[in-house]
This record gives structure tokens, sequence and C-alpha cells, in this order.
């Protein structure tokens, strides 16, 4: 099993976009929201397994499109996930 995967699990609540994504054993959620001023943010959450313990972490920066805010949110996890595999270790 590759170490990251990306399922394009896209639902649409309400205008916002839901993703889905596992790296390294952990499950990322992203969910995308567009602003009326146009700009976009992505929230992700972590789900550890077994246990499905979750963790989320709001977006922190506007982006002129989703492609972006969904991209940074992504590479956020995995930095994130990273560091938690690095220090149990």
């Amino acid at each position: 099993m590759p170490e990251s995967a990306i399922q394009i699990g896209i639902c649409d609540w309400e205008g916002d976009i839901m993703i889905q994504a596992i790296h390294k054993g952990v499950e990322i959620e992203m969910e995308v929201h567009q602003f009326p001023h146009g700009c976009w943010k992505c929230d992700y959450t972590l789900i550890t397994h077994p246990g499905g313990i979750r963790m989320t972490h709001p977006g922190d920066m506007e982006f002129p499109n989703e492609d972006l805010a969904t991209e940074h949110a992504l590479q956020d996890a995995r930095d994130a996930i990273d560091r938690a595999k690095s220090k149990a270790a």
C-alpha cells in the first residue's frame, strides 16, 4: 500500500466539499469552504485508527481557488502526521 493516497470521495453539503485522503495510516478529511468574497479555506481532520481519535485543524489561510486551499491543507496534514510519527519513533 502506498504511503499516501487520496480518495476523491467528494461530498457537497450546502456548498462545502469533503475530500478524504490517507497518509501513513492516518485518515485525513478535508472540508473546503468558499467565502462570499470569493476566497477559499480548507479545514482538515486527522483520524487515527483503531479508535477513531479525531483532531480538527481549522484552515489558517485564504486562497484564490479551491485547488490551492486543498493542496495547502493536505500538505499541512501530511506534515502534522510526519511530525507525530517521528516523535513516536
